[in-house]
């Protein structure tokens, strides 16, 4: 018989830490990317995606947005936000294809 999984964003502990990764976003937006990739990487996706909106601009930023996007099942967003992409990249050639891809 199957066992559901239990993701990181569904036990208490993780909670707990998700809490307290949201609050050092909130008044460290300097290390908000990095949190938000240490989430991506734990598979808390929507966790990651609430942290990462209080990152700064960067590059990193929108494409990790946009793969967050997608792995949330927020798909209409990630084709929006891929046309911003592609208006904010424009000079570079690869970006076409990259937002294709995804």
């Amino acid at each position: 018989f199957d066992v559901p999984k239990i993701t990181p964003e569904r036990s208490d502990e993780f909670k707990q830490m998700a809490k307290s990764y949201l609050e050092e976003a909130k008044k460290n937006t300097s290390q908000a990317y990095q949190l938000a990739v240490s989430l991506y990487q734990m598979e808390a996706y929507a966790t990651s995606l609430d942290v990462l909106e209080f990152s700064e601009d960067s590059t990193g930023k929108d494409w990790l947005k946009i793969e967050l996007l997608i792995l949330n099942k927020k798909y209409i967003e990630a084709l929006d936000f891929s046309f911003e992409i592609e208006k904010k990249y424009h000079s570079n050639p690869n970006t076409i294809f990259e937002t294709l891809y995804y």
